[in-house]
């Protein structure tokens, strides 16, 4: 489970303070499917932040099954972000240079895997999205659809406690829409925890509990 309470952000620019978090409140039980929609700029990307210990907060806690990460040295957290959290953004983030397979595999060996079970592993997860026709290509070769299906595979190839999704369809034309949440939602029924940052109601409607975001401030919908 996975716990924030009080989850507070706060900015300091030039002139004014920034709060991009107010008192946030947000529990992710194992095998949870949560969306937040929100307009730009209401919080929502930081919170995800801060859910994956990209960022701290201000003020507030944050727990995964009783335990602080913020707590942790540097190299403890990026120990613990690799092997409990995966993520999923936008603009994929894919390597140009490395090719599917080793974009994947990349994960499990940053985690200490040596590289023929990093492959195996990438393998294995890029059969799970339908991408192992593709594992030897580039980026650059791939259309935004299977950019993104390569981007969930870099994302479950640990099996994380959560998957956070930022905007993960707003690169993609409406099939490709249709295909990543068909893999989100496998991924979900099979057990994986996600939660889901996006602007559009059609994909954030694909989970179980549907939240918004305004002003940081973060509400159930009704």
């Amino acid at each position: 489970m996975i716990q924030l309470t009080n989850i507070q952000k706060v900015y300091d620019g030039t002139r004014v303070q920034v709060r991009a978090l107010q008192g946030v409140d947000l529990t992710l039980e194992n095998g949870d499917y949560v969306s937040i929609r929100g307009r730009s700029g209401s919080g929502k990307t930081t919170l995800l932040n801060i859910v994956g210990t990209l960022d701290n907060p201000t003020a507030g806690e944050v727990l995964y099954d009783s335990v602080d990460p913020f707590r942790f040295s540097d190299a403890d957290l990026s120990r613990f972000r690799n092997r409990k959290v995966g993520f999923v953004f936008q603009e994929f983030e894919l390597l140009p240079e490395l090719t599917v397979l080793d974009n994947v595999a990349l994960v499990p060996r940053i985690g200490g895997a040596n590289r023929k079970e990093a492959q195996r592993m990438a393998t294995a997860v890029l059969e799970r999205v339908g991408m192992t026709d593709r594992m030897h290509h580039y980026p650059s070769e791939l259309s935004g659809g299977e950019k993104q299906r390569v981007a969930v595979a870099r994302a479950i190839v640990n099996d994380p406690a959560v998957v956070l999704c930022d905007e993960p369809t707003g690169e993609l034309d409406e099939a490709n829409v249709a295909a990543v949440m068909e893999i989100l939602d496998s991924l979900n029924a099979a057990g994986t925890t996600l939660l889901v940052v996006t602007h559009s109601d059609e994909v954030a409607e694909h989970a179980r509990r549907c939240m918004y975001m305004v002003d940081g401030v973060l509400h159930e919908a009704s």
